[in-house]
């Protein structure tokens, strides 16, 4: 997006980083009405622009405003650290090796990212696919163990029975027991076993 006195300029420009970008096996792809260049799988938006400033226009109502172009053209591209270049102490041309070598920076830096992030989800997928794993075991080491107090609390009740009618014979000595109570000692014991 150029005034019509800088387009030559601006076509030249993109014509001579398409070139490189190309001759470095790079790939310019349009979509969605915006500029991308890929590469490496890697795309980031570019554009070139001339600048532009604000003015003001006062209304009856309401301000409104027009942007007037400055005639400094830049290039930029967003995306994975976004950069721009522009007219300046020199002219915008004489940064397109530093651009195309940024771009290529860009995106083994992206991909680098990419593949620390890639590793990083998959640790924790192990992870969490380990503890899934691990499950079945904590559940039958849980309910083995709920077994065995069940039975320690068992034995420690029959051993308190078992006690308590040794306690009774005692008292009562076997041989001067009624006939009742020696029918319900022997009825205690059964239970117990």
């Amino acid at each position: 997006k150029v005034t019509p006195k800088n387009i030559n300029r601006a076509l030249l420009f993109m014509d001579t980083l398409i070139k490189a970008l190309r001759a470095r096996k790079h790939e310019i792809v349009l979509k969605n009405g915006f500029t991308y260049v890929s590469i490496n799988e890697q795309e980031f938006r570019i554009c070139f622009r001339e600048k532009t400033k604000r003015v003001i226009v006062p209304g009856k109502h309401y301000d409104s405003s027009q942007y007037h172009p400055v005639n400094i053209l830049y290039f930029k591209y967003d995306g994975y650290s976004s950069k721009e270049w522009k007219d300046g102490k020199q002219p915008l041309e004489n940064y397109l090796p530093e651009i195309v070598s940024k771009l290529e920076i860009a995106s083994a830096e992206l991909t680098a990212e990419q593949e620390k992030h890639r590793k990083y989800f998959e640790e924790i997928e192990r992870k969490r696919q380990a503890v899934i794993d691990a499950q079945p075991l904590k559940e039958i080491e849980l309910s083995e163990f709920k077994d065995l107090m069940v039975k320690a609390e068992r034995w420690h009740k029959v051993n308190n029975l078992r006690n308590y009618l040794a306690a009774v014979e005692k008292t009562i000595g076997q041989n001067d027991a009624p006939e009742r109570i020696k029918s319900w000692l022997e009825w205690s014991h059964r239970k117990a076993d």
